[in-house]
């Protein structure tokens, strides 16, 4: 169960986007490293395209990665 000011919310509150996250974070390049096998390249992209297009909607900033790619 999630508490805000105004009391506990539940999930349909956290959905429909009435609560809000208190601390967005910023996911600068500085800040972060997505790590991914070589075979995986296409999915590691994917998953940074995915996140970059769903941290909007929470107020969270997504720069690319440092990228660190490791044999199979």
């Amino acid at each position: 169960m999630l508490v805000t000011e105004r009391g506990r919310a539940n999930w349909d509150d956290y959905t429909f986007r009435k609560v809000k996250h208190a601390d967005p974070v910023d996911l600068g390049m500085e800040n972060w490293t997505f790590i991914y096998s070589k075979t995986d390249y296409h999915l590691a992209n994917k998953a940074i395209d995915n996140m970059k297009q769903a941290a909007g909607s929470f107020g969270i900033k997504v720069q690319d990665p440092q990228y660190i790619e490791v044999p199979e």
